[in-house]
C-alpha cells in the first residue's frame, strides 16, 4: 500500500507545480478536482472490466488522497493560508502567506462558498458548456488581459491617493498616461477630474493656476459623465469642477453652468443622499443662489425661462447634513459659519467657526479657509 501512496502523491505534485505555474490557488483547487474526476471514471472503468485489483487499488489511493489535497485546499481558500504536505500525504502544518482580500483575483469568498467553488469545478469538469471548444481534455486557462489589470491596480493606487488626502500630482499623472495610451475612458477622465479639484488645493484663488485646474478638471468630469451617465463618480466630480469653475465666470455664464452643477448634484444625491461633498457642493449652489442681488435675479429671468431658485435655509440643512458625514471639515464649516451669517443668526455661526478655526489642514485650500474663519469669528 506505501508503494500506492507513493505513486499517488506524484501525480498530484505534478498537478500542484502546474498551478504554481498558472499561478493561483484557485486554478490549484480546479486542477485537483478535474485530476480527482478523472480518477474517479477510471476506476470506474476497471471494475466495469474487470480490470486487475492491484491497479484499482493504486487508482483508490490515489483518490483517497486527493480528497484530502481538496479539504486542504478548501481551508486555504478559506483561511488565506498555504497547505504542505510531507511524501505520504500527510499535512505538515500551515504559515500564514495571504492578508485578507488577497484571494480577491481567484475566488470571491464573500459572494461563493468554498463548497460551491467545488462544486462549480466537479460540474465544470463533467458537464462542460455547449458552446465551449473541443479541448480533448486539456484544461484552458482565461487569464485577465495584462493592460486591464495593470489598469485596474492603477485605479486602486489612485483611489487609495486619494482616501489618504496624498499624491495629488501623482495620480493625475498617472491617470494621464492612461488617457493618451488608451484615449477616452470614463474612469480615468473621471480620476483625472478628481486629480486636478486635488491639484487646485495647493493655489490660493487668486493664483491663475488654481482657475486653471478647475477648468481642466471640469471637462474631464463632464467628458465622463456623458460617456457614464448613471455613473456616481463620473457625477459626482463632473459636479464638483463644474461647481468650482462657476467661480471664475461672469454672471450669465455662471448662471447656466448653475443650472448644469445643480442638476449633477440632483443626479449624484439621488444615487447617494449622504454622500459629503455631493451635500456641501448643493449647500454651497443654495448659497450662491440666495446671495444674488437683484440685479443678477433680474438678469437670470431674462436670459432663462427657468432661472435656480434657493433658500439660505435649504443651504444651512445641507452644510449640517455634510458635517454629520464628514465632521472637522474645515470648508464645510466655513460654509455652514457663513450661512448663519447671512441668516442672521451670529451666535449659530459662532458655534461652528470657533472649532473651525482650531483645526489644521493638509494643503492651502484648507488653511484658507481656517484663516477666513477666524476673520469671520472676530466679526460674530
Amino acid at each position: 500500500m506505501s508503494e500506492l501512496i507513493v505513486d499517488a502523491t506524484k501525480n498530484h505534485l505534478t498537478i500542484r507545480a502546474l498551478a504554481i505555474c498558472l499561478g493561483s490557488a484557485a486554478t490549484l483547487g480546479v486542477l485537483v478536482v478535474a485530476y480527482r474526476n478523472q480518477t474517479r471514471r477510471k476506476v470506474g472503468d476497471l471494475e466495469y472490466g474487470g480490470g486487475n485489483d492491484k491497479e484499482i487499488q493504486r487508482l483508490r489511493a490515489d483518490v483517497e488522497l486527493l480528497r484530502t489535497e481538496v479539504d486542504e485546499l478548501k481551508e486555504q481558500l478559506l483561511r488565506g493560508r498555504t497547505v504542505t504536505f510531507t511524501r505520504d500525504g500527510s499535512r505538515a502544518g500551515h504559515k500564514s502567506c495571504l492578508k485578507t482580500g488577497d484571494l480577491r483575483g481567484s475566488v470571491r469568498i464573500n459572494h461563493t462558498s468554498d463548497d460551491d467553488y467545488y462544486t462549480s469545478a466537479d460540474e465544470d469538469w463533467i458537464a462542460p458548456r455547449r458552446d465551449a471548444p473541443a479541448t480533448n481534455g486539456a484544461i484552458l486557462s482565461q487569464p485577465v488581459a495584462p493592460a486591464a489589470s495593470a489598469k485596474r491596480q492603477a485605479f486602486a493606487h489612485c483611489d487609495k491617493l486619494f482616501e489618504e488626502l496624498q499624491g495629488a500630482d501623482e495620480q493625475y499623472a498617472l491617470m494621464n498616461k492612461w488617457k493618451a495610451d488608451e484615449g477616452e475612458d470614463w474612469e480615468v477622465l473621471w480620476r483625472l477630474a478628481r486629480a486636478c479639484q486635488m491639484q487646485s488645493g495647493a493655489f490660493d484663488k487668486k493664483d491663475p493656476r488654481k482657475k486653471e485646474k478647475f477648468f481642466e478638471g471640469r471637462e474631464y468630469g463632464q467628458r465622463a459623465c456623458e460617456l457614464s451617465p448613471g455613473d456616481f463618480d463620473a457625477i459626482k466630480w463632473a459636479a464638483v469642477l463644474t461647481g468650482g469653475a462657476t467661480d471664475y465666470l461672469a454672471t450669465k455664464d455662471r448662471i447656466e453652468q448653475g443650472n448644469v452643477f445643480k442638476s449633477y448634484l440632483d443626479r449624484a444625491l439621488a444615487i447617494d443622499p449622504r454622500d459629503f461633498m455631493v451635500l456641501h457642493m448643493r449647500g454651497r449652489f443654495s448659497y450662491s443662489v440666495s446671495q444674488l442681488t437683484w440685479v443678477e435675479r433680474k438678469m437670470a429671468s431674462t436670459f432663462f425661462a427657468d432661472p435656480p431658485t434657493a433658500t439660505i435655509q435649504e443651504a444651512i440643512e445641507d452644510f449640517a447634513a455634510a458635517d454629520k458625514e464628514k465632521p472637522e471639515w474645515p470648508e464645510n464649516l466655513l460654509w455652514l459659519g457663513k450661512s448663519h451669517i447671512a441668516n442672521k443668526d451670529k451666535a449659530s455661526a459662532r458655534q461652528v467657526l470657533e472649532p473651525c478655526s482650531r483645526l489644521t489642514a493638509p494643503d492651502e485650500g484648507g488653511m484658507a479657509c481656517i484663516r477666513e474663519a477666524k476673520e469671520l469669528l472676530a466679526k460674530c
